[in-house]
């Protein structure tokens, strides 16, 4: 029986493997065919993506290094949901400002 279990853990192995090297060469050829504006409806979106990820490493790597990662896990994504429920409240403030 170790036998089976043993192929099943290389093809699953080899399986995860092939995902990502899919799913990597998938973005790879995502981002050269697919040019992003920098700017869309005046929403600066290269701004809001490089930001996201800034503030997720921001918070993520000194809450692993205090931490845990199950404790980084928790903490970067409550950060992040109040984050984005703000930048909603903001949005709508401005939006309901703008049509006054």
């Amino acid at each position: 029986m170790d036998f089976i279990a043993d192929i099943m853990i290389v093809l699953m192995a080899l399986a995860l493997v092939a995902a990502l090297a899919l799913t990597a060469y998938s973005v790879y050829h995502s981002l050269r065919t697919n040019k992003r504006k920098k700017v869309d409806d005046g929403v600066p979106v290269g701004m809001i993506g490089w930001g996201t990820v800034a503030l997720v490493l921001v918070i993520s790597i000194p809450t692993l290094l205090i931490g845990s990662f199950t404790d980084m896990c928790l903490v970067t994504a409550g950060v992040m949901l109040l984050v984005a429920g703000g930048t909603v409240v903001y949005g709508k403030v401005q939006s309901a400002r703008l049509r006054k």
